[in-house]
């Protein structure tokens, strides 16, 4: 990355976030006008959850998206330009689902939603069969996606067969007394700041003792036999990068196949059309994912 670019990502880094304003800002500036989609409703439990279909000329499978915005923001109005793209970039139908947000809806809530939508859509026929379907979410939604995986394998109601995970949020502490290098390295400069990360699992996770809880933090689950096969893409100047590499290494010790790939960027750049080049690179490892090649576990 240029050095003028960082200086940029540098100043923005240090300015205050209002996250309520964040969401009007953020629905002002999305523009999906010019995007073909279908809206309808899941029922779950006592209320509807709304998804959003992006539909391709050609599809080869389906895939369930959980957007990120750290559980707190993010909706499937702001990331319409992300699935559309990803849907005819892909040869896939992508289902995004409007799972509730914090502080509203704060955990399980979110969860809970992307659990049932995911439950629903392997147990019906109309998205292709369940062996072509996908589930992918990047940051907080690489966490969502996750932990649905985690309660598929323990709750036996369906089996998940393939996850991508983008730059996942999968660990609890982010600040001095981290763990992880990435942390301590890009926790302050980078859009991502440990600050901001904190704010939002504050916002999150209500009652702290949750904060450990694989639920919440993934990396901390002690039993993670029958994961689906994982792709795992990272960015180098994430704050993340080293705690989804730790998730990563970690299906790999409980037989897991997994592959991961870390992309010299920033955290979010998936959805910033800013950062083409990285954009292209993740699209090239994704395809070769959903190819349906022999995977090589590959520890990064």
């Amino acid at each position: 990355m240029k050095k003028i670019t960082k200086k940029i990502i540098n100043k923005i880094s240090k300015i205050d976030i209002d996250y309520k304003k964040e969401r009007v800002l953020k629905k002002i500036i999305s523009n999906d006008r010019n995007i073909k989609y279908i809206d309808t409703f899941i029922l779950v439990n006592d209320h509807n959850v709304k998804i959003r279909l992006f539909i391709p000329k050609v599809i080869n499978q389906t895939i369930i998206y959980f957007h990120g915005g750290g559980f707190v923001t993010g909706d499937i109005h702001t990331y319409s330009k992300t699935c559309d793209d990803l849907a005819n970039n892909t040869n896939s139908l992508v289902i995004s689902v409007n799972y509730r947000l914090a502080p509203e809806y704060p955990f399980p809530n979110g969860l809970i939603d992307c659990y049932n939508v995911t439950k629903y859509l392997y147990s019906s026929d109309s998205f292709l069969d369940n062996k072509s379907i996908i589930i992918m979410g990047d940051s907080a939604g690489g966490n969502l996606a996750s932990v649905v995986s985690i309660l598929a394998s323990e709750k036996k109601e369906f089996k998940i067969k393939k996850q991508i995970l983008l730059y996942p949020l999968t660990y609890h502490i982010h600040d001095e007394n981290s763990i992880f290098n990435s942390v301590k390295e890009n926790g302050n400069d980078y859009i991502l700041t440990n600050k901001r990360i904190n704010d939002y699992l504050n916002l999150y996770v209500k009652d702290k003792k949750y904060l450990k809880n694989k639920y919440v933090s993934p990396l901390n689950a002690d039993n993670l036999n029958n994961q689906p096969e994982t792709l795992i893409i990272t960015a180098s100047l994430d704050p993340l990068r080293d705690e989804g590499e730790a998730y990563g290494n970690k299906l790999i010790k409980f037989n897991n196949k997994v592959k991961m790939y870390r992309i010299d960027n920033i955290h979010g750049f998936f959805t910033l059309p800013i950062y083409k080049k990285a954009i292209n690179e993740c699209y090239s490892y994704i395809n070769e994912f959903l190819g349906g090649g022999i995977l090589e576990d590959k520890v990064v």
